[in-house]
């Protein structure tokens, strides 16, 4: 029996009971609470990229003058989309990125949008990367050779550049690409 709560030997029901009570009669989720099926917030069933303000290069590298990175948008996903682009990472380590210069060309063009995961911070095996190395920005494959790292760029106009290992100390790597947005604009009239 329950007591009102000025009544002496009143005691609040737990929430795991009052949702087995609500199951057991059928009755809405809320409804002991008083709330109406309607006013039922729905879970968020969004994924949200954060659009970084920071260009990476495809080029010769973009000085770096801050390490504070703004944020200044966001892109939303469904979960499904997200799963399906991101393979299920969690949206707080996927950011987005704006390709800066043509140096990786028949990968990404300039302007091209990369979505990055921030948790790689290290060599994790060839890809592409952004890393900083001497105060530059860079976007660039990277390949272990033996005992030195391949700066690979993909378009043929620029040659490959090597780190040897004792070089390696002075790149920081802050993420490596996982998906690419080809931005091409199409102009009718």
């Amino acid at each position: 029996m329950l007591y009102p709560p000025s009544k002496s030997g009143y005691k609040r029901i737990g929430d795991k009971m009052v949702l087995a009570i609500q199951e057991a009669l059928g009755l809405p989720a809320g409804w002991m609470d008083g709330i109406t099926e309607g006013e039922i917030p729905e879970p968020s069933k969004t994924y949200k990229v954060e659009v970084l303000d920071v260009e990476a290069s495809a080029g010769a590298g973009v000085v770096v003058l801050d390490e504070f990175i703004e944020t200044i948008t966001a892109i939303e996903y469904s979960d499904e989309e997200a799963k399906r682009l991101f393979g299920g990472r969690p949206d707080h380590t996927i950011k987005m990125i704006t390709v800066r210069g043509d140096s990786m060309a028949e990968t990404f063009e300039p302007r091209d949008q990369i979505f990055v995961d921030m948790t790689v911070n290290h060599f994790d095996g060839d890809g592409i990367y952004v890393f900083i190395l001497n105060n530059q920005l860079y976007i660039k494959r990277l390949q272990m050779q033996y005992k030195r790292l391949a700066v690979i760029s993909d378009n043929p106009k620029y040659e490959t550049w090597y780190l040897e290992e004792s070089n390696i100390d002075g790149m920081f790597i802050h993420a490596k690409v996982l998906v690419s947005q080809s931005i091409k604009y199409k102009y009718h009239g």
